[in-house]
């Protein structure tokens, strides 16, 4: 009984600290980046990182297939582009799985 009330404190702990730290972010005020625009970017010459700093400081998360990718290579945008637009959703859906399982019940992550 009491492993069962440790893990439930455990998992309250870490959603508080999800929680705390999304609300301590800053919300992006600019509009998404479109993939239309990261390919335009590519087609005018931007570099990689500066295509991608513009989707990190608008939050943008993309969720591609692997035909979508492929036709944004084709289309000439940089792979480090193609694999920053692939760790968005990743690192999106990785934030939805951890509060999702903690609301909902196992597992649960155990702090020390």
């Amino acid at each position: 009984m009491e492993q069962k009330a440790d893990r439930h404190l455990a998992c309250c702990m870490l959603l508080s600290f999800v929680l705390f730290g999304a609300g301590c972010t800053t919300v992006p005020t600019r509009a998404p980046v479109t993939v239309e625009q990261v390919i335009a970017m590519s087609k005018n010459g931007t570099d990689a990182p500066s295509i991608i700093a513009k989707m990190q400081d608008a939050g943008t998360v993309y969720r591609l297939s692997g035909s979508q990718l492929a036709a944004l290579k084709a289309d000439g945008v940089p792979d480090p582009v193609l694999d920053y637009m692939l760790q968005t959703y990743l690192r999106a859906e990785r934030e939805r799985q951890v509060l999702e399982g903690c609301i909902l019940g196992p597992p649960y992550f155990l702090v020390n």
